[in-house]
């Protein structure tokens, strides 16, 4: 039997140059730049930085994974940022250019300083980095805020030098770099697994193009918001915390920290509501997506629990990563969902269950601030009759289905079929024609497939959009389809009652059945025949039955019922052709044979009985008088009549 044993923890293999070019996208050039204190300030239009990591996680990126980097790498990234040997106690420095950006050319000992009680902000007035004095006042007010707020939650005050005081810096962070701010550590802790930070700012936000309400001081509150948290974090557990958790929970710490500042809507939440595709927990370096799943925590801190839940999810997770043999979310590489199921299930719930309900909110926009005018709408992908797709867990798409041609009742048949079993939910939003609001639906499913007819589609709701969730915690890769059909309700029954003989009777309602003799329900039916061009048309030949229409009908009973299953004609209009026709109502309620009725022609609409509809219509009716077996006498237009449904002419 072979044993390989080890002396030393094996280190995993890291991408070393993701991580060094992530980095470097940042500080490769930052001492030339930085330190220049007349070089031009770059534009905003300008900057278009490519797809990277918040700087933040580009810089813990570094450190997390610095034994595991090639030689190579750690001396091609040692000019810019460096960790020393560990001290006996463990505790590691983050060395070069004094541990950051605006470090290079700011210092204590030689720049300005102001103190509040909690913090110190290190400054200039020279340069491309000078700050003014009221945005300094703004500074400190803003962190002093940020500091109450997050350690009323119950939250550690972040770790600092021996006199209590968190150091920012400001400089032209934003100008040079094109980020807001960002949490630099200086100290690395292995034994608690904490770290001491500084954050740096820029100077003044000038170039930032502001819009829906926002200006520099807004953006100072939440960007010292966001990477206060992160300093908070970094005191509780450095290494073990995912990028994902980081991010997200910084940017609820935004929007709680400073209720009023509604910045992240349009600079997180677009991103996250337009790829409901990607899964709840998804993080990558190439787009805001991660930051915009602060969705969740805002949905749960809503709708679920309260805002303790933050604290009791970090603290939770500080408890189970410091343990002996702590759970595999414990990797900065694995994300925390497991944590999040348990502590949700202490709740009385499922992540599976909030996730369905969050992303049925973001439809509705039913969060705090969803009634913003610039709160985003969730992608939509329209569905004419069938797609198909993959989803990831914890991931959705939506499909609008706008079928109607008009408003006569519809029924909508939507029918999803799922592969990998009971991961699937279908959720449909029916929007009302009158008022817009929503009607929702929960589909039921077996094994992931299901069928939900909608009545009153049309006529009572249109669109609707359908919700395709998969809301397994790990199922990845499930694919699926979904297929819709869009049919006539089953029509009500309509009834009239007719003498015996023979009589011409018309059809006041569209029939459901095209076929007259099948449509024309009546007992002991004898003859049924409808004049048309020149003939009699009998059993067989007959066009589709239409509302309008009229027919020969011979009764043998003193007493005959028609009954026609069909529906409330929405037409008011009857087709005619040369010659004699047999017409009727096309509508089930009375009406006047006089001018008010109007002749359709190639060259406009005329009153019946003017000149010009005369030119193509005699103003007269003729009817048969079943009593006397024979026709009665012609009505016209000035005799005061009134045409009743279910009689033809």
């Amino acid at each position: 039997m072979l044993i390989l044993a080890s002396a030393a923890p094996v280190a995993c293999a890291v991408d070393d140059q993701a991580i060094s070019s992530a980095f470097l996208s940042y500080f490769a050039n930052s001492s030339a730049v930085v330190s220049s204190s007349t070089a031009p300030r770059t534009a905003a239009s300008a900057l278009v930085p490519p797809p990277r990591p918040h700087p933040t996680m580009a810089v813990n990126d570094v450190t997390r994974n610095w034994d595991k980097l090639s030689d190579d790498t750690r001396k091609k990234l040692s000019p810019h940022i460096k960790l020393s040997d560990p001290d006996d106690g463990g505790v590691r420095q983050v060395l070069a250019y004094e541990n950051g950006v605006c470090t290079e050319t700011l210092s204590e000992g030689e720049d300005l300083t102001r103190d509040s009680a909690h913090f110190r902000i290190v400054y200039t007035t020279e340069g491309q980095a000078a700050a003014t004095s009221d945005f300094v006042d703004q500074a400190l007010a803003a962190a002093e805020n940020a500091y109450s707020v997050i350690t009323g939650l119950g939250f550690p005050a972040p770790l600092t030098p021996p006199d209590g005081l968190l150091r920012i810096y400001l400089c032209d962070v934003y100008g040079t770099f094109g980020y807001y701010g960002l949490t630099w550590p200086e100290e690395i802790f292995s034994e608690s697994d904490t770290a001491r930070t500084h954050i740096e700012l820029d100077n003044d936000y000038e170039g930032v193009v502001h819009e829906y309400g926002m200006d520099s001081p807004k953006l100072l509150q939440a960007t010292i918001a966001h990477e206060f948290f992160h300093a908070t974090q970094f005191a509780m557990i450095y290494s073990a915390s995912s990028f994902w958790i980081m991010e997200s929970t910084a940017v609820w710490m935004e929007a709680r920290a400073f209720p009023d500042i509604n910045g992240y809507v349009t600079e997180y939440l677009i991103d996250r509501f337009a790829n409901v595709h990607k899964p709840i927990d998804y993080w990558s370096n190439e787009n805001t997506i991660g930051y915009g799943d602060a969705i969740l925590f805002q949905y749960i801190t809503q709708h679920v629990a309260d805002d303790s839940f933050i604290y009791s999810f970090w603290d939770n997770l500080r408890t189970a990563c410091a343990a002996q043999n702590p759970p595999g979310y414990c990797s900065s590489s694995v994300n925390e969902l497991p944590l999040l199921e348990t502590l949700l299930g202490n709740l009385g719930t499922t992540l599976s269950a909030v996730y369905a309900d969050c992303v049925r909110a973001m439809f509705l926009k039913d969060f705090e601030d969803g009634g913003l005018s610039y709160y985003p709408a969730v992608g939509v992908r329209m569905l004419g009759t069938s797609a198909s797709g993959e989803l990831d867990h914890l991931s959705s798409l939506f499909y609008r289905m706008d079928l109607c041609s008009g408003q006569d009742p519809k029924i909508l048949n939507v029918s999803l079929n799922g592969t990998g079993g009971d991961v699937w939910k279908l959720t449909l939003f029916k929007q009302a024609l009158a008022g817009g609001g929503f009607a929702t639906e929960t589909v039921t499913l077996t094994d992931g497939a299901g069928t939900a007819a909608v009545t009153g589609y049309c006529s009572e709701f249109s669109p609707v959009t359908a919700l395709v969730s998969n809301i397994s915690t790990s199922a990845d890769n499930r694919t699926f389809s979904i297929t819709v059909s869009v049919q006539n309700p089953p029509g009500e029954i309509f009834t009239h009652v007719f003498g015996p003989g023979w009589r011409m009777v018309g059809t006041p309602i569209q029939p459901e059945i095209s076929d007259p003799v099948q449509s024309l329900d009546v007992d002991n039916l004898r003859i049924l025949a409808r004049f048309k061009l020149g003939r009699y048309l009998t059993n067989g030949e007959h066009d589709p039955t239409a509302a309008g229409q009229a027919f020969w009908l011979y009764f043998e009973n003193v007493t005959n019922t028609v009954s026609v299953q069909g529906y409330e004609s929405s037409t008011d209009t009857v087709a005619l052709a040369a010659g004699w026709n047999m017409i009727s109502l096309p509508f089930n309620s009375a009406a006047p044979w006089d001018e008010t009725v109007q002749i359709v022609t190639p060259g406009g609409s005329y009153a019946l009985g003017s000149a010009q509809a005369n030119a193509y219509l005699e103003p007269t009716l003729y009817s048969w008088d079943a009593t006397a077996g024979g026709w009665a006498a012609p009505v016209s237009i000035t005799g005061g009549f009134t045409i009743q449904p279910w009689d033809g002419f």
